[in-house]
């Protein structure tokens, strides 16, 4: 078998543009053809990275030569073209949201384990060093059992960024603000305060006047008694940050993409680790300790040659996270 992994490429937006550049910068990856929808601007990005155009999606995935199918479309067709991918045998790494069900994400989840084929969902924030931290010492137990915690995702955008219809209409979109922006940083919570028994809050338009939310409160109600308050928004008037605070039994947790607070209510060698000091040292040094795209790359590369038998984004682990965004915009709409 050969070492590289030849990709398709579907889409044909900058979030595509930035894929194919970094599989080049990759030592294993090799974007080899590309579909859209957009034709001038599919034949744009074939010319401008010396890949073969496919005017068609069959004529994409039937390509012998591809291993694997990148999917960063527009978030409506997400699903699927994955489900197409799998059905042609080849690995998926896909966008999120990779579905706007979990009925969607259990048929791609049953496809996947069916086929044993790999779909990784790009929620690369799992990969955050700060997370990371927060979540070992979560599962080590060592911060005891969770209280109270409140997460802010304020993302401003202005109004031109919803002249598009692919993100001021619910059909295409599939929301606004929770399933868009703010559904990084959700995922992670729900990764830290275990299993919720029930969802609650409010989307409502703050400032931008469209069909989908631009702010999402979310309350969620812990199976073993801990509440965490959610919030994410791309008002403009609203300071962009990103901002976690947790209460355990043991503990108090703050993070954020580049800060860490762990302070131990107990005496403890622990009893407080910061790495909010870094903040004051410039982005790019900063930048090692955030996931980004790269690590989906390796880790996917890491699975189709055999190293590693699960990807920590991979779609089955996604299940709660897309359940959980379907339960809230069934509770309220705009």
């Amino acid at each position: 078998m050969s070492t590289t992994i030849k990709v398709a490429i579907i889409g044909t937006g900058p979030t595509a543009e930035n894929h194919i550049v970094r599989q080049k910068r990759h030592s294993i990856f090799s974007p080899v053809n590309i579909f859209g929808k957009d034709v001038k601007r599919r034949r744009f990005l074939a010319e401008k990275h010396d890949l073969k155009e496919a005017s068609t999606l069959d004529e994409c995935l039937n390509d012998k030569a591809i291993d694997a199918v990148d999917i960063s479309t527009v978030n409506n067709r997400h699903f699927a073209y994955a489900l197409r991918a799998l059905q042609s045998e080849k690995m998926v790494i896909v966008e999120k949201p990779a579905a706007f069900s979990l009925k969607e994400v259990d048929c791609l989840s049953q496809e996947s384990l069916k086929r044993k084929i790999p779909v990784i969902v790009v929620l690369q924030k799992r990969y955050n060093w700060t997370f990371s931290k927060v979540l070992e010492g979560v599962e080590a137990g060592k911060f005891g059992k969770f209280i109270y915690g409140t997460s802010t995702s304020f993302l401003p955008r202005p109004n031109s960024y919803y002249s598009s219809k692919y993100k001021n209409n619910k059909k295409l979109s599939g929301g606004g603000a929770l399933i868009y922006q703010g559904i990084h940083d959700f995922d992670l919570i729900l990764q830290l305060v275990g299993s919720v028994s029930h969802i609650n809050g409010r989307l409502q338009n703050g400032y931008h006047q469209m069909e989908v939310e631009d702010t999402a409160y979310v309350e969620l109600n812990c199976l073993e008694g801990g509440k965490q308050v959610f919030c994410s928004s791309t008002n403009p008037n609203l300071p962009g940050r990103v901002t976690n605070e947790l209460y355990f039994e043991r503990a108090n947790v703050r993070y954020s993409d580049f800060d860490l607070t762990i302070h131990m209510n107990e005496r403890s060698a622990d009893s407080e680790f910061t790495l909010g000091y870094l903040h004051r040292k410039r982005l790019q040094i900063l930048r090692k300790f955030r996931g980004d795209y790269s690590n989906i790359l390796q880790e996917s590369a890491d699975i189709f040659h055999g190293r590693i038998e699960h990807s920590r984004c991979s779609i089955e682990t996604t299940r709660n996270t897309h359940r959980l965004i379907e339960d809230m915009y069934s509770i309220d709409k705009i």
